[in-house]
C-alpha cells in the first residue's frame, strides 16, 4: 500500500528535494503506523490495516531542511532478519518501534536487536559511512496506566545498540529524549517534544 502525504503548508516541489528514506520496524499493533501518519500529518488515526507493508511519501522538515521523506512503514515481516540486513543498507534511518503497554512486544524486538549487533558490528568495520542512524521508541506512552515496559528497560534496549531511546504517544502527538538518569524516574512528564524530534535525530 502507497500513501501520499504532502503537507500543504510547504508548496513545494518534492522532486526538488533532497530525499531521506526511514523504515519503521516493530512488532503488529504498537501503534508505527498512527506514528507515521502524525509525523506527516499532524493527525492520529487509530485504525489501520491490521500487519500490512505501507509506504508512505510526502514532504517534511527535519531540523530545519526540507526533504521529500520515503517512510517504510513495515509489518511484522519486517522484523526477519534477511529483511533488518536489507533495510541497514537501503534506509537513512531505522526506528525499532514497541508499546510500552505490551511487554511482548518489547521482548520480540529485544530479540531483533540482539541479531542485528553483530549486522551492524560488521558494517562499521568494513563501510562505517554505511551504518545507517537507528532509535529505538517506546509508543503509546499515554496510556501509562497500562504499563508494563518501564523506561530502564527501554533505554537499556537503545543502549544495547547504543543509540537514543524515545517515549512517545502517536495519540496525543509527543515524544521525549530519555536520559539515563530518567530511565529511573517517574515516566509522567510534562516535558514533552512534537514527534519531529525524533525523526530529526534520526536524520
Amino acid at each position: 500500500m502507497v500513501m501520499e502525504v504532502t503537507s500543504p503548508r510547504l508548496g513545494l516541489n518534492p522532486n526538488a528535494l533532497r530525499e531521506f528514506k526511514l523504515v519503521v520496524v516493530g512488532p503488529r499493533k504498537v501503534g508505527k503506523s498512527a506514528l507515521v501518519v502524525r509525523f506527516l500529518t499532524k493527525r492520529f488515526i487509530n485504525e489501520y490495516l491490521e500487519n500490512t507493508d505501507m509506504t508512505c511519501n510526502g514532504v517534511a522538515d527535519l531540523d530545519g531542511e526540507n526533504f521529500r521523506v520515503n517512510i517504510q512503514d513495515t509489518s511484522e515481516k519486517g522484523m526477519r532478519i534477511s529483511s533488518i540486513e536489507h533495510y541497514i543498507r537501503w534506509a537513512d534511518a531505522i526506528m525499532l518501534c514497541f508499546s510500552v503497554t505490551d511487554a511482548e512486544s518489547y521482548k520480540k524486538l529485544r530479540e531483533v536487536a540482539v541479531k542485528m549487533v553483530d549486522k551492524l558490528n560488521d558494517l562499521a568495520e568494513k563501510e562505517p559511512s554505511r551504518v545507517p542512524p537507528i532509535v529505538v521508541v517506546g509508543n503509546k506512552c499515554d496510556l501509562d496506566y497500562f504499563r508494563k515496559v518501564s523506561r530502564q528497560d527501554g533505554y537499556d534496549l537503545a543502549e544495547l545498540l547504543k543509540v537514543d531511546y524515545f517515549e512517545t504517544s502517536a495519540r496525543e502527538g509527543w515524544s521525549r529524549l530519555v536520559s539515563r538518569a530518567e530511565s529511573f524516574s517517574d515516566p509522567c512528564s510534562s516535558d514533552n517534544e512534537t514527534l519531529g524530534i525524533v525523526a530529526s535525530t534520526a536524520a
